[in-house]
């Protein structure tokens, strides 16, 4: 069959199709990907065919709208089950990175670290973040892996326990780690909790508070808003995550947690059942 999945925003919403669009490929299927400019070269680089669409989706992030605060209090109950909307788990590429070996052998070298990562997402002030990060863990006595992804990282002071990354391999790294922190993506979200660690979701906006009040009702983590984060916030935030209880329930929580692979065939056997379907 002849395929386009269309997909459009940042990695994190366009990864899930690219991830279903190559187990289409796998299959014998013509496939091409339409996304935004942005993320041709990330499409790509997995093996894909693809045609760039629409604006940069990076001149589209917008943070600060009101609409996430208003809305967010509606969507904190989980999602349930629909006949028409059948559940096949989350969907992810497990893309390698340069920089994994030398995550892991850094970690090795040491105690498992806290992870720190804000996905795609662009931060106003990063070296203030990233020095908020360090002193947190630094009086905790815990050693701290930071994937800055597209924001400056050259001002963050080298400390035996930072390690300064553009990006990772969360199947990869993840389950080496003691404590994931993140933004809320959904992606990483479901990455954390296969790795069966606890979760701290420091939210901006869209569905980003949805998934850290479904880390409370879980019980492996919570969440705060990104810009009420402090120094001493993050100190007693960490501290009650890195608490017996929640890596308790989040190893319970990752046995239960549907594999990549699972997913993907799942998603991709309902995807050409439609086709065939015609519809």
């Amino acid at each position: 069959m002849q395929i386009v999945v269309a997909a459009y925003g940042s990695r994190g919403d366009v990864e899930p199709c690219a991830a279903v669009a190559l187990e289409l490929l796998r299959r014998d299927h013509d496939v091409r990907m339409a996304v935004p400019p942005n993320l041709l070269g990330f499409i790509e680089s997995a093996g894909l065919a693809g045609v760039a669409y629409g604006p940069d989706s990076r001149e589209e992030w917008n943070p600060g709208s009101d609409l996430v605060r208003n809305i967010a209090p509606r969507m904190q109950n989980p999602i349930s089950a629909d006949p028409q909307r059948p559940f096949v788990g989350a969907l992810t590429l497990e893309l390698p990175t340069d920089t994994d070996d030398e995550v892991l052998s850094w970690i090795s070298a040491g105690t498992p670290p806290i992870y720190f990562g804000l996905g795609s997402t662009p931060i106003t002030s990063p070296a203030d973040t990233f020095a908020m990060i360090s002193a947190a863990c630094a009086q905790l006595g815990e050693r701290v892996l930071i994937c800055c992804g597209p924001n400056d990282a050259t001002t963050i002071e080298h400390s035996d326990h930072v390690k300064v990354v553009d990006a990772v391999n969360h199947s990869a790294i993840f389950p080496t780690c003691r404590a994931v922190v993140h933004h809320g993506g959904a992606g990483t979200t479901a990455a954390g909790l296969r790795a069966g660690i606890p979760t701290l979701i420091l939210w901006l906006w869209l569905d980003q508070p949805l998934w850290a009040a479904a880390m409370q009702q879980l019980e492996v983590g919570f969440g705060r808003r990104f810009s009420d984060t402090s120094v001493e916030t993050l100190v007693a935030d960490l501290r009650l995550l890195l608490s017996p209880q929640y890596a308790v329930q989040a190893h319970e929580i990752a046995v239960r947690m549907t594999k990549p692979a699972e997913s993907l065939a799942k998603a991709a056997d309902l995807l050409e059942e439609t086709a065939r379907q015609g519809w």
